[in-house]
């Protein structure tokens, strides 16, 4: 089950990548061009493995995309049981990474 995002955002999205992967390669700074992180959780009590990638929009000028990626394994739960899980997870998430999604008109 996927959540996905491709966000505005308010100020430098490339410093807030940035600050979330501050060391690049010695090699890579002349020719960087864009910086993302990958992270993967573990969350036991649901034999839950979450996989969070943050990079660079490549749909909203200047934002970012946030995928979060859930695989129960084994799947212990119905559909709505297991959303009610995401979404919560989801909050989490984008909180952790300081993301605070709001609706413009």
């Amino acid at each position: 089950m996927n959540i996905q995002h491709h966000l505005g955002v308010q100020g430098d999205s490339g410093a807030y990548l940035k600050s979330l992967n501050p060391q690049a390669p010695n090699g890579f700074e002349n020719k960087l061009t864009g910086r993302g992180v990958f992270y993967t959780l573990g969350i036991e009590e649901h034999s839950l493995v979450v996989h969070i990638s943050v990079a660079a929009s490549l749909f909203v000028k200047g934002g970012v995309f946030v995928s979060i990626e859930n695989d129960f394994n084994p799947n212990n739960y119905g559909f709505q049981r297991a959303l009610s899980i995401v979404k919560e997870g989801g909050e989490f998430v984008l909180k952790e990474l300081g993301i605070h999604i709001e609706q413009v008109a």
